[in-house]
């Protein structure tokens, strides 16, 4: 109720809309199905925040990028020859952002990554070997 302020960042186009309370309390008892909807996205949300929560709770800068980087091959990859495309366009600044670390560490740590083999670089992050990467971060 009353006026609230809600700051979003997003990596591709969005478009956010506002209903209120009532109406959707109306609309749900009308259409049921809209409650499973909402649970599943409730549900991907919660995913998203333990995730996060475990790429910080791994210690260093290095293993919380290879985290970083399985959790998005699983949400946004495509499989193609040469492994797990992420279809997204990330860059050292975007990752940077989204871990509140600098863009050198994640310059110096990505490095580290390619050295291995764990990823590679162009248009488009690779992944190789999502299980390898994975295994990387622990």
């Amino acid at each position: 109720e009353g006026e609230q302020v809600f700051y979003y960042e997003t990596m591709s186009k969005t478009s956010i809309r506002s209903i209120k309370i009532s109406t959707l309390k109306d609309y749900c008892r009308n259409n049921p199905q809209v409650y499973k909807e909402l649970f599943y996205i409730t549900g991907t949300r919660l995913n998203l925040v333990i995730a996060h929560s475990e790429t910080m709770s791994l210690g260093n800068s290095y293993r919380s990028l290879a985290h970083k980087l399985a959790y998005y091959a699983d949400q946004f990859g495509q499989v193609s020859d040469e492994g797990i495309k992420l279809l997204v366009p990330l860059t050292n600044s975007d990752l940077a952002s989204v871990m509140n670390i600098s863009r050198e560490t994640v310059s110096r740590s990505f490095s580290r990554l390619q050295q291995k083999g764990l990823v590679k670089s162009g248009k488009n992050i690779i992944i190789p070997d999502v299980e390898k990467l994975r295994r990387e971060a622990y």
